[in-house]
């Protein structure tokens, strides 16, 4: 479910890829990723990511722990946002955060390493570092993102009282 205006268009990544509609600020959620998902268990996820079910390998991630999430056949945003190694989109238990700002029309991108489970036959090459993707051990991954979201969260405070002392100022 999208929390901000995305759009859909060809890439210059890969295929088809996600982008903002509107400038989003850093520490914005752009997308919530288990709305109306299916949950299931990183066994059941890898048993079919083996039997190469395609609803799996289009729209299952990890979710936390051990268990992940897939949607139903029908496009969603999240279908649609291209992998990268610096991405400006942090994926957090289901959540989309913005890294950075992020102007109207810019690419959304996530590190997909975040979503893909450390026995995932889906891995790839990442085309522009030749370097494989794979997904982290969930504990890993999780220690990871945490990190990153509250470092995201300190500036998005320190920002905010820079912006009310700003304002103040002009006051008094």
């Amino acid at each position: 479910m999208a929390c901000k205006k995305l759009f859909v268009k060809t890439s210059k990544i890969q295929g088809t890829g996600l982008y903002a509609g509107e400038s989003i600020k850093a520490g914005d959620v752009v997308m919530l990723w288990m709305s109306e998902a299916t949950i299931i268990t990183e066994a059941e996820y890898n048993q079919r990511q083996e039997a190469d079910d395609k609803l799996i390998k289009t729209t299952g991630v990890r979710y936390i722990g051990s268990y992940f999430l897939h949607t139903d056949e029908k496009p969603r945003y999240e279908n649609y946002i291209n992998h990268s190694f610096t991405p400006n989109i942090l994926y957090h238990c289901g959540i989309c955060f913005a890294l950075k700002d992020i102007e109207c029309g810019e690419e959304l991108t996530v590190n997909y390493s975040y979503l893909l489970s450390e026995s995932d036959s889906m891995g790839f090459v990442d085309e522009r570092t030749g370097l494989k993707v794979s997904g982290l051990p969930y504990e890993l991954g999780l220690m990871d993102t945490c990190k990153q979201l509250q470092q995201l969260i300190k500036n998005k405070e320190r920002s905010s009282s820079h912006e009310t002392n700003s304002l103040n100022s002009l006051y008094i």
